[in-house]
């Protein structure tokens, strides 16, 4: 009798762990599909283009076929609800969600004017990226110098689409990447793998953090994603998210490095590119692209997807406060 009443208590005890679990991650779900989607350019299953995922990774529609440089990036302007990249022998493209169309803003043919104007002194694979919106103004910036990891150097320019001019603003790492604080006059960056937050109208600066190859910031500048190389190899790389409320760091996941990052609009999930080779990978000296998205909230991977090993997934974005115009 006793042994009865005590499996009808474990059965219990049991049955409400399992209820508790199943409504935390039914509300996890629920959460992460209240978020807009994601964007990326790249190749899969041998389709070039921007792409549209919803937050469950699984639903993918292709928005255009154009062969996106995925060294430029890609960026999300909430306000006009558009995502900017670049075509080559196109130029800057924006894609309006609204109209599913795109339109070139800034020709190929003036930009490589301006890119003969702004010839870095290095010879060697010079390489146009890093696109961005500016916060709240009708300028976009880009990154434009020697590409590589090793002495990789480059200038980063603001380019204003409504008076039509340029104006260089200061030198940085090709591959590291920057970041806009909302005000537009601080600046994240990296100097000799130190990341590094610029006031650009005093000129002071500020050390943030050491280590880094690459970076993301959330819109709230509350938490910084940051690629470290473990081994100094550049063969192997850990992934970690700073809070600057604390100063503690959270160690994600060891993977290979792609570089596409983004926090969703709300600061809650990040979501991110990595590589995957195995064991044909490793024979036929290719790799897998990996989508993750992290909860930063529960410091966990909820939903991964991976790619082939044909597929180059490049620029990442997220969309605005809602993705509801583009799901029409």
């Amino acid at each position: 009798m006793k042994n009865s009443k005590y499996n009808v208590s474990v059965f219990i005890v049991l049955g409400g762990i399992t209820l508790l679990v199943t409504a935390g991650e039914w509300k996890m779900n629920k959460d992460l599909q209240q978020q807009p989607p994601l964007y990326l350019i790249g190749c899969s299953q041998k389709k070039h283009g921007l792409y549209m995922l919803d937050t469950d990774l699984k639903t993918r529609r292709l928005l255009n076929s154009e062969y996106y440089d995925s060294h430029a990036r890609l960026d999300y302007q909430k306000e006009e609800t558009k995502l900017m990249g670049y075509v080559p022998d196109r130029g800057i493209v924006e894609y309006e969600l609204k109209t599913r169309r795109s339109q070139v803003v800034f020709p190929e043919a003036e930009l490589q004017e301006l890119m003969d104007m702004l010839k870095p002194e290095k010879r060697g694979n010079l390489q146009f990226c890093s696109l961005k919106y500016l916060p709240n103004s009708n300028k976009i910036s880009f990154v434009y110098g020697n590409w590589g990891w090793d002495g990789g150097r480059g200038k980063l320019y603001v380019y204003d689409k409504k008076e039509k001019g340029t104006e260089e603003i200061c030198e940085l790492n090709t591959q590291g990447g920057y970041h806009w604080a909302a005000d537009t006059n601080h600046l994240y960056r990296i100097e000799n793998r130190k990341l590094l937050c610029k006031n650009l109208v005093t000129g002071e600066e500020k050390e943030l953090i050491k280590d880094v190859e690459n970076f993301e910031v959330s819109a709230q500048e509350d938490f910084i994603a940051v690629w470290r190389d473990r081994h100094g190899n550049r063969s192997s790389y850990c992934l970690h998210i700073w809070d600057r409320k604390t100063g503690k760091e959270k160690h994600i996941m060891n993977a290979r490095f792609w570089g596409g990052m983004a926090f969703s609009p709300d600061g809650n999930y990040l979501a991110y590119l990595s590589m995957k080779s195995g064991v044909l990978g490793s024979i036929l000296n290719g790799s897998k692209p990996v989508l993750s998205v992290y909860d930063i909230r529960r410091k966990r991977i909820v939903k991964c997807r991976q790619g082939d090993y044909e597929d180059i997934w490049g620029g990442l974005s997220w969309g605005g406060d809602s993705g509801c115009e583009s799901r029409k």
